[in-house]
């Protein structure tokens, strides 16, 4: 250290030459467009062929790191480890939120899946912005034993910085798995020269990873030997460069600072101009220049606050005069303190637990999985901060973020600068300079319902003729027709099989002869960018059930009720609440109208005054209002919804009896429905069978059934397990699944789910504050008595 050169310098300070300027306007149009990363928050890793896959998809704007507000259309295909589709549905998204669910299909056999989450605009970019998230499904019948003898089947290895330098210090990061792809845990791994003789060696750690280093290396041949128990491999690394420089850096030995080292030998000095090298800090659009001088010398080293870095993702890169990438590395800076998700208390309430838990004083949009504590899956492979954080970086996944994240000690940062100095960062600076990404795919917000009107109209008619789209799910839509009798309606939120009807009129006319061609638009799109699916593969024993009597490892069996040994269960279920994709749901008190209900109030509007509002006729109208004046303009009126639709005429709520209406959400406070709904929000949603009875009436309308639409939002729903107590239940069963909670203020929330008569239980909950931040824990809790 003795012989270091410290030299401090901020971040945003470079000179404004010309060359900096044209840097600086690439970087701006490069990143121009929102770039969307996707996170789902699966509630397991490990399904049997007759569960089904529940999910909460985070989607956050790269560039704020914020929830992305306008994202709507978010596709997600699952597909075998050969890369054949299975599936793909469309997903709606609100303000960077989506909940959804893919009912698996009993047919799949044993092996790994993937689930490749996408959106249209996604397509518009070179590099692929999609997620990839890998699950084990399992065939109960027949299925794999999967060898687990920790065979070295793969030594891969990078040399840090980009080269290997001839005559110069040079450091190599080392990766060696088994043959799923697992790292593999070894010591005393050599590295040899054409002589075999061992010049270093080094050790991998449980990820597999590892890092050593060559001095002034000759212009011959290296190799990487590494034997364990009952393997060895070995690889031959490329020759030695004569002409290079190389970048490295070291952000774990000294606190609060980052070591940088350039590096180089006597032959690239007389060959390139080393006082005219930039060293580049990029984050997305965000970058800094330092231009740097070796002054004749073989390396230069600096020590940098880490203040002067961008939070999170790094990308140091070394150019020379004609921006020519010499050196390029990419390492994570952390400043700011976890925010962790503290489990506060577990209370246990008859077959229920109720936990409270907390962050600190900030409101949190968080989902909850809850599996046995002994079971297979392993959310730490699904981490929302691996995968917004690290992962929508580089081109290969972290494993295992929060092995690393957890007490982050020098040799766990060491550990996690051996996965960056590894993998291949994602953006190439030649790319930033040369074409810029165009907006050539659309931003997809809805789906748009197009077509052509086939019947002759006269000039006069057709400048009055207006094309309604409705459908009884509250969608009501008017249209032109061009002058080729062409129509569309656009961003309609389309679920899927939903019946659209449209209808030809004239103003305070009849319906017209309808004769029509119509289309779904947006609901197939493909996701075009090239990605990988690594499809590792072992030896294994191919195990039935029917014919194996010696077969243990069995699966949770299932009954139409539920029963517990001696113990049997009974309990009354109200139905779920199903009308809750909206915004202001969050605030929102929701009623199941039943039978009961129905009877005990005389209408809708009883109902509602009932339920905290004045209900009055004026002059013939009727008249809602709160009991509380909040409006700026002194009105204390609430927002009234029919079918998601709003009522301007509340006469149509006139003698509406409650046995039409299947649910009902009063929101008092208006929260999330913006200045014109402080007054508050009442939804009410009529049954399906509604109004059916006046399709027949329309007889000169078409319908057209919606087809690859979104897909309807359902409440989670678990199997009915018939023994929870063995040892099929702890290693494959599931819990509770809650995609939606919503700390308040302090930071506090509160959930209750079913212990399933379990001493332990594992928790997994991830989410996004209102800061961006993003939280992760995975922890076991005790069922107290």
């Amino acid at each position: 250290m003795k012989k270091l050169i410290f030299l401090i310098f901020p971040l945003f300070l470079f000179s404004q030459t010309k060359e900096d300027n044209f840097i600086s306007d690439n970087f701006n149009s490069y990143f121009a467009l929102d770039r969307e990363n996707i996170h789902l928050h699966l509630n397991k890793t490990i399904y049997v062929n007759n569960e089904t896959i529940w999910f909460k998809g985070y989607v956050l704007d790269k560039k704020t790191k914020k929830l992305h507000p306008n994202t709507t259309n978010v596709f997600i295909t699952l597909y075998d480890s050969n890369k054949k589709e299975i599936s793909t549905k469309l997903f709606y998204c609100s303000n960077g939120r989506l909940i959804g669910h893919i009912p698996l299909d009993k047919k799949l056999q044993t092996g790994n899946y993937y689930l490749h989450a996408f959106t249209n605009f996604m397509n518009n970019f070179k590099e692929n912005e999609s997620s990839l998230f890998q699950i084990k499904i399992i065939n109960p019948d027949t299925y794999k034993i999967d060898d687990e003898n920790k065979t070295i089947e793969h030594i891969d290895y990078v040399f840090e910085g980009g080269n290997f330098v001839y005559n110069s210090d040079n450091s190599i990061t080392v990766l060696i798995k088994d043959c799923l792809g697992n790292g593999i845990e070894i010591e005393n791994v050599k590295v040899l020269d054409e002589n075999n003789k061992v010049v270093n060696t080094f050790s991998t750690n449980i990820m597999g990873f590892g890092k050593f280093t060559i001095k002034n290396p000759k212009n011959i041949k290296y190799k990487i030997l590494a034997e364990n128990y009952n393997s060895s491999k070995s690889v031959n690394m490329d020759n030695p460069k004569i002409i290079a420089i190389n970048l490295t850096v070291n952000n774990y030995g000294v606190p609060d600072k980052t070591f940088l080292k350039i590096s180089t030998n006597e032959e690239t000095l007389k060959d390139l101009e080393t006082d005219k090298l930039r060293l580049i800090i990029n984050q997305n659009e965000l970058f800094s220049i330092v231009n740097v001088d070796l002054e004749g010398k073989t390396f230069k080293e600096f020590l940098i606050s880490n203040e002067s870095f961008f939070e999170g993702i790094n990308n140091l890169i070394l150019v020379d005069k004609e921006n020519n990438v010499l050196s390029q590395r990419a390492f994570f800076n952390k400043k700011k303190s976890e925010n962790k998700i503290e489990i506060k208390s577990v209370e246990r309430i008859k077959d229920s637990i109720k936990i409270k838990g907390q962050i600190t004083n900030k409101f949190a949009d968080l989902s909850l999985s809850a599996v046995p504590s002994n079971s297979k899956t392993n959310f730490n492979n699904v981490n929302i901060q691996s995968s917004l954080l690290i992962d929508n970086y580089f081109e290969n996944k972290i494993s295992n973020l929060n092995y690393y994240f957890n007490n982050l000690d020098r040799k766990k940062k060491y550990e996690l600068d051996l996965f960056m100095s590894f993998n291949k960062y994602k953006y190439d600076l030649k790319d930033v300079l040369a074409e810029k990404p165009s907006n050539k795919y659309e931003f997809q917000i809805g789906l748009n319902v197009s077509g052509k009107l086939n019947q002759n109209l006269s000039t006069s008619d057709k400048e009055k003729m207006k094309l309604q789209l409705f459908s009884y799910n509250g969608i009501k839509e008017i249209a032109d027709l061009n002058e080729k009798n062409e129509f569309i309606f656009k961003n309609l939120l389309a679920e899927d099989s939903t019946s659209f009807y449209f209808s030809l009129f004239k103003k305070e006319d009849k319906l017209k002869t309808l004769n029509i061609y119509s289309k779904i638009e947006g609901n197939n799109s493909k996701f075009k960018i090239p990605f990988k699916i690594n499809n590792y593969t072992c030896s294994s024993v191919e195990t039935t059930k029917q014919n194996n009597v010696s077969f243990s490892n069995d699966f949770p069996k299932l009954e139409n009720v539920i029963s517990l040994d001696t113990i049997n269960l009974e309990a009354k279920f109200s139905k779920k609440l199903e009308n809750t994709r909206f915004e202001g749901r969050f605030g929102s008190t929701g009623y199941k109208i039943d039978e009961e209900t129905a009877r005990s109030y005389l209408d809708i509007l009883s109902f509602i005054q009932s339920h905290g509002f004045n209900v009055s006729q004026i002059g013939g109208e009727i008249v809602i209002t709160g009991r509380r004046v909040t409006g700026f303009s002194g009105s204390n009126s609430p927002i009234i919804y029919l079918d998601n639709m709003p009522l301007s005429d509340l006469s149509q709520l006139y003698r509406l009896t409650l046995d039409n209406v299947d649910e009902i959400y009063i929101n008092k406070n208006g929260f999330g429905a913006g200045t014109y709904g402080s007054n508050g929000v009442i939804r009410i949603f009529t049954k399906k069978t509604f109004g059916n009875s006046q399709i027949n009436n329309i007889v000169k309308s078409k319908n057209l059934i919606v087809t690859n639409g979104f897909q309807k939002l359902k409440s989670f729903e678990n199997l009915k397990y018939l023994e929870v107590n063995g040892d099929a239940f702890k290693e494959y069963g599931t819990i509770g699944w809650i995609p939606d909670i919503y700390t308040n203020s302090e930071g506090n929330f509160e959930v209750t789910l079913p212990h399933y008569y379990q001493e332990k239980i594992k928790i997994n909950i991830q989410g996004i504050d209102q800061d961006g931040e993003l939280h992760f824990t995975d922890t076991i809790i005790q069922i107290m008595n």
